[in-house]
């Protein structure tokens, strides 16, 4: 799908035709992306700068002009409209149906879009991802700290565990991993398979097997 040559071009070209068309009605975008996994041109993904209130009305309105596009998203600058992962949190924490999202019944269909109804024409469909203005709550990209993977001193976590309880950057750390997901599945794994346990004051993950051993060798406390 987003793999093709045709679909990068066509990608290119609609973003091309984005950037002119939001430009022809006085709004300057802070980033455009067409999705070339949506054909390259059906998908339009917009970010602007807070200003104008009801300023995403707008692009919406404008991008619905052009013929191919189809749904338009649009974000605030602080979300990264090359971040799929980005673009669902938008999705999840600022956008309601009910006031959000816009609909446009009776465009001319094309011929790439599989959904044109039989009288020709189809729908489309602009959702509002930005931040309300009138809440008084600001609702931030939440960014995980980055990790450099550097030289992995163990192979898996079980090996590094071995060595004593950890933390999760630290089996990060231990096992050069990038951004710790494999770690996540691991740890999950481990844990359902019972050979898991977090050390209950300092909240490190440890060997269920090296954690009994560690209680059973400290001394006997006497009591009068």
């Amino acid at each position: 799908m987003g793999e093709t040559e045709t679909a990068n071009l066509g990608a290119l070209n609609a973003e091309s035709e984005i950037w002119r068309t939001l430009r022809a009605a006085s709004i300057e975008p802070a980033a455009v992306y067409a999705t070339p996994a949506a054909n390259g041109r059906q998908h339009a993904r917009v970010a602007i700068r807070r200003s104008v209130p009801g300023q995403a009305r707008l692009v919406i309105a404008a991008l619905f002009s052009i013929p191919v596009v189809r749904h338009v998203f649009v974000v605030d600058d602080d979300v990264d409209v090359f971040s799929d992962e980005e673009m669902e949190w938008a999705m999840s924490a600022r956008f309601r149906a009910d006031r959000d999202l816009v609909v446009a019944p009776g465009y001319p269909g094309t011929y790439m879009n599989p959904t044109v109804g039989e009288d020709g024409t189809m729908t489309k469909a602009g959702f509002d991802l930005t931040a309300p203005s009138s809440t008084g709550i600001e609702i931030r990209v939440a960014r995980a700290s980055h990790f450099e993977a550097g030289t992995p001193r163990y192979r898996t976590v079980c090996q590094a565990l071995e060595s004593g309880p950890m933390y999760f950057a630290q089996i990060i750390e231990a096992l050069g991993s990038d951004d710790g997901r494999e770690i996540a599945l691991e740890l999950n794994r481990l844990r359902e398979e019972g050979v898991l346990i977090r050390v209950e004051n300092g909240g490190e993950w440890s060997l269920r097997k090296n954690a009994e051993d560690s209680s059973k060798s400290q001394p006997a406390v006497a009591t009068d």
